[in-house]
């Protein structure tokens, strides 16, 4: 199979075999037009996988343990770290690989610790993120969702907004309002602790030396390219000094990486990815967690699908890109596994433009 490349303007063309694909050259998750967000792939003739555009790579390595007896919920560790990581993958796109080890410990919570850090930028490079498992009281004792790939336990989501300087940004994504286990006040929902020791083992960690260097003035401020430059993120403290968690107006609901509420699911928001991104200096994020689409063929038919945090998304084609009217909501319904979407549609045109649609 021949395959030429060729660089044109911002896009990346990719022949195959005759065919030609393009695929617009602006990371996947994070293209805006004005206040519109959207993902967006550009398909010609008969569809074909796009290249995998660059992404976070969360190694993951289970070394065992056995969970408390005072836990609830029938869900397993390893299927809930997965999605946790796999959170953390959609929101980050920065060729990178983190290896994690995780499992089971009577540590009283949620542990993590780095074991390795370097390169240039340093990052943490391997790390270890023990879950506690013993029974004792006032320690952390978990609600471990069965179906960690979707949120239906839960009633309500708020996005919550706040300008800290650089523009209304998202600083909380909360699921509440949930009924029997993963309501249960007296339990944490493992997969928002998950979340939120990825996230220190991403660069949100005090003995990351980046992290050192930049929390000295007990605050971080985004910077460009990143999105919201300007963005002032505080960093809260104890008697011991700074701390590795973030602090935006102390309203509730609060920000991933500032703690969490029993009874609620916390997801990434805006700023929780914004501030690990300016200490690790990743430049490729997704800030609003927009689904990255993939494309499959299947003889004259191609099948576009991608992964929903939350329900509202919709996906839409248009034969041109310059004709903003043209865009038209896909006729053909899709199918939905847990949080996975697929429409499969011909591809009967020369050229057809996709995006997936927030509303």
């Amino acid at each position: 199979m021949r395959q030429d490349k060729a660089r044109l303007n911002n896009k990346l063309q990719l022949r195959i075999s005759g065919a030609l694909f393009t695929c617009m050259n602006t990371p996947l998750g994070s293209f805006r037009i004005g206040g519109l967000k959207l993902a967006l792939i550009l398909v010609v003739a008969t569809a074909w996988p796009l290249p995998k555009a660059g992404a976070l790579t969360i190694i993951r390595d289970f070394i065992g343990g056995s969970q408390g007896t005072n836990d609830i919920g029938n869900g397993d560790l390893t299927a809930i770290f997965n999605t946790a990581a796999d959170i953390w993958e959609q929101a980050v796109h920065d060729d990178f690989t983190l290896t994690l080890h995780y499992g089971w410990a009577p540590v009283g919570g949620g542990q993590h610790s780095l074991e390795v850090q370097g390169g240039t930028p340093n990052r943490e490079t391997e790390g270890t993120i023990l879950f506690n498992n013993d029974n004792v009281s006032g320690h952390f004792h978990w609600y471990l969702d069965p179906t960690p790939r979707d949120n239906l336990e839960f009633t309500t989501f708020t996005n919550r907004l706040l300008d800290l300087g650089g523009g209304n940004l998202s600083v909380s994504r909360t699921f509440s309002g949930a009924g029997g286990d993963a309501g249960n006040f007296a339990y944490s929902d493992l997969l928002t602790v998950a979340l939120e020791m990825i996230g220190h083992a991403l660069g949100l960690g005090q003995a990351n030396t980046s992290f050192q260097v930049l929390s000295t003035n007990l605050h971080i401020v985004v910077t460009a390219p990143l999105p919201f430059p300007g963005t002032v993120i505080g960093l809260r403290t104890n008697f011991f000094g700074v701390t590795s968690r973030i602090i935006t107006d102390d309203q509730y609901p609060s920000a991933l990486m500032d703690g969490h509420a029993n009874g609620d699911r916390q997801m990434p928001a805006a700023v929780d990815i914004l501030v690990i991104a300016q200490i690790s200096q990743f430049t490729n994020v997704n800030v609003d967690l927009m689904p990255r689409p993939q494309i499959q063929a299947a003889g004259t038919n191609g099948t576009i699908s991608w992964t929903e945090l939350w329900p509202g998304f919709r996906l839409e084609q248009n034969p041109a890109l310059n004709a903003p009217a043209g865009w038209t909501a896909v006729s053909q319904t899709a199918t939905a596994t847990n949080e996975l979407r697929n429409v499969t549609l011909p591809i009967d045109r020369d050229r057809m433009f996709f995006r997936i649609r927030e509303f």
